[in-house]
């Protein structure tokens, strides 16, 4: 799985648009974003992994590296309850 799928992917999962997705993940522009979405940047530097994981602990860092494996880390019904929750605005 190319960088780019697995932007999309995370992007597709959380509703996000690669500028917001940018501005979450703390980068000051989504140029990088747009790189690897357009193949300039063929993968996820281990940084840029970081700074998803900082904000989407849930992802798994393995599948931002390489793209093998489950994009999420096996969770209990109740966690991805809660992640849901606060995605969507529901602070607890």
């Amino acid at each position: 799985m190319s960088g780019a799928d697995i932007i999309c992917k995370i992007l597709t999962h959380y509703q996000l648009n690669p500028k917001s997705f940018s501005e979450k993940i703390g980068l000051e522009r989504p140029q990088a974003i747009y790189d690897i979405q357009s193949g300039k940047t063929k993968n996820i530097s281990a940084k840029m992994a970081d700074k998803i994981i900082s904000v989407f602990p849930e992802v798994d860092r393995s599948w931002l590296l390489t793209g093998e494996g489950n994009m999420l880390k096996e969770s209990t019904d109740g966690q991805q309850r809660i992640m849901r929750l606060q995605l969507s605005g529901v602070h607890l």
